[in-house]
């Protein structure tokens, strides 16, 4: 994601963060989408639906993200820029280790998940 080329510059310029400040501020970011990820996705997605879930999601970030730029204090910040990652944490579509298809299907099925290239192309020993 591009938000973290960029935000570097507004963290710098506006918040006078060094780089070791400024990296705390990226695990943070980590932490956030962990969390919410791991323990509220799944429920949520459970209860309203993936689809719904998505729109809340990519519509939080995005309300997040044009917030960003007028914010006034760091404390701010952090909280925006965890709304973002909140929104980033959205559920992804089952891929296809976890959907169930006939044998035919599988050779025809799109790509839903990078893991399913392996499988697609295992990897061989070029010794």
């Amino acid at each position: 994601m591009a938000l973290e080329t960029t935000l570097v510059f507004l963290a710098r310029d506006r918040f006078s963060l060094d780089n070791r400040h400024f990296g705390l501020v990226l695990v943070y970011l980590g932490v956030v989408v962990i969390a919410i990820q791991g323990g509220v996705v799944g429920r949520l997605s459970r209860r309203l639906g993936e689809r719904a879930v998505a729109i809340l999601g990519a519509g939080l970030m995005g309300l997040a993200l044009a917030v960003l730029p007028a914010a006034p204090r760091l404390v701010v910040l952090l909280v925006l820029l965890g709304l973002v990652a909140a929104g980033q944490a959205s559920p992804r579509r089952r891929s296809r280790r976890s959907c169930p298809m006939r044998a035919k299907e599988r050779s025809t099925a799109p790509f839903s998940a990078p893991a399913s290239l392996s499988r697609q192309w295992p990897a061989r020993s070029v010794l």
